[in-house]
């Protein structure tokens, strides 16, 4: 079996002749390297007549095929042969005898000589001819007339030419002023009959703009008063209740005012925070044991929640960037938008190796660790990932706020003055609440 592989390359300067041929073989869908040659093309000879002998060539020999002539080299045959088509160098130019040198140089001194001699005659033949101009000069009278009467002609032929010219362009221009002409009674027609259509057109608009505003206005009075309705029940079945000014429970579970609040709670079990509840308030043997209910009260809480936004979210059809989801008092909330792990300093928790990633909404102490400051000289307790997660869900609070607004507000034409404020975001109970107010006017 001999392959036969055709290369067209581009322009090759002629200086270039030596190159490398790599021949690749598949396997498996793998590709490996078969073989490699480094040829040196003016070494190469002519087997023209020899190709059909097989027995004249080793194994695997290279025969190249170049300008219509089949070539190889002398190490590839089993026997030597000569090379028909052998490259012929030059032979170099002699280099100029003295008698040569003078001959050239006496050549180009007669070159020099016939040009001033052409100079020299057309100097003497513009003097004779400047001589028969000489209209003072009676004998140069006939070629005086025969001049004044070729530049008669050719005055004539120009007229002519002109006059020819001048009509041509009074045509055009007569053409040009129809059609201008033709031109204003159209526009005249267009904007006269335009102009109607126009006035017509707008009146309809205005007709349909009023009715769509009609219909607009009644359709956002049926929108507010069916996310007042649903609002309400929604609030009757998770109520949030303020005990004072910046504090809020929801379904009777106090919950923290914002994060800080939250994680001192949490990382420090801080006795000057309270966290009351509507249903006891047992008492415990250890400080441990305090700490465990608070941290599970938080939890619920969170639970409660997420859960409220979610049924917010069906309510008003809004798109989260952030899920949520929503399981017992372990409830977490997904990263589908980061490409690498958002914590920095921190390998992935998760374990999950997919480009989402998973963050709690509920303290689990297990997960804290040590992180060392920027400074390098301090450490302190974190859970970074529930801190994280705590993060996303007042990103999802704020889309929540903004989609409420933009649907009772709507085009400014309801009863809506005002905008549901965001200055206080970690206090989650207190913007829920607000919102629950606003969506219930």
């Amino acid at each position: 079996m001999n392959p036969q592989f055709e290369i067209n390359l581009p322009y090759v300067p002629p200086n270039i002749y030596k190159c490398v041929i790599k021949l690749w073989c598949q396997t498996n869908s793998d590709w490996k390297l078969l073989c490699l040659y480094k040829l040196n093309l003016r070494k190469m000879i002519s087997v023209d007549n020899d190709l059909e002998i097989l027995d004249l060539y080793k194994t695997n020999t290279l025969s190249l095929q170049l300008n219509d002539q089949w070539f190889t080299f002398q190490d590839m045959l089993n026997i030597s042969i000569v090379d028909k088509n052998p490259n012929v160098l030059p032979q170099p130019i002699q280099s100029y005898t003295f008698d040569s040198i003078r001959c050239l140089n006496n050549l180009s001194n007669s070159l020099q000589e016939l040009a001033i001699s052409k100079h020299n005659l057309m100097q003497q033949i513009k003097l004779y001819i400047g001589n028969l101009q000489d209209y003072k000069n009676i004998n140069n009278i006939n070629v005086v007339l025969n001049k004044l009467q070729f530049q008669v002609h050719k005055l004539k032929h120009d007229v002519n030419k002109l006059t020819l010219q001048n009509e041509q362009l009074n045509n055009k221009i007569y053409n040009i002023k129809q059609k201008i002409n033709d031109l204003h009674n159209i526009i005249e027609s267009f904007n006269t009959n335009t102009k109607e259509i126009i006035e017509n057109k707008l009146e309809l608009y205005d007709t349909e703009i009023q009715n769509m505003q009609v219909l607009q206005l009644s359709l956002q009075q049926q929108l507010n008063k069916y996310l007042k309705t649903n609002m309400k029940s929604i609030e009757f079945v998770f109520p949030i209740d303020n005990i004072d000014s910046t504090k809020f429970s929801i379904l009777g579970f106090q919950f923290p005012q914002d994060h800080q609040e939250l994680l001192a709670i949490c990382y420090y079990n801080k006795s000057s925070i309270e966290l009351k509840n509507s249903y006891y308030q047992p008492e415990f043997d250890s400080e441990t044991q305090w700490h465990n209910f608070k941290t599970q009260q938080i939890n619920a809480a969170l639970s409660i929640i997420v859960q409220l936004m979610v049924l917010i979210a069906d309510i008003t059809n809004t798109d989260y960037k952030y899920k949520m989801v929503l399981q017992g008092n372990q409830s977490y909330i997904v990263d589908e938008i980061s490409k690498d792990y958002p914590i920095t300093k921190k390998t992935l928790g998760n374990g999950n190796g997919t480009s989402s990633y998973r963050f709690p909404l509920y303290y689990d102490s297990t997960t804290n660790e040590k992180v060392i400051m920027s400074s390098g000289n301090q450490s302190m307790i974190m859970n970074q990932e529930f801190e994280y997660g705590l993060k996303l869900l007042n990103k999802n609070l704020v889309i929540l706020i903004d989609k409420i607004q933009s649907l009772m507000i709507g085009d400014g034409s309801g009863n809506y003055d005002s905008h549901v404020p965001i200055e206080c975001l970690d206090n989650i109970l207190w913007n829920l609440k607000y919102l629950e107010l606003f969506m219930t006017v």
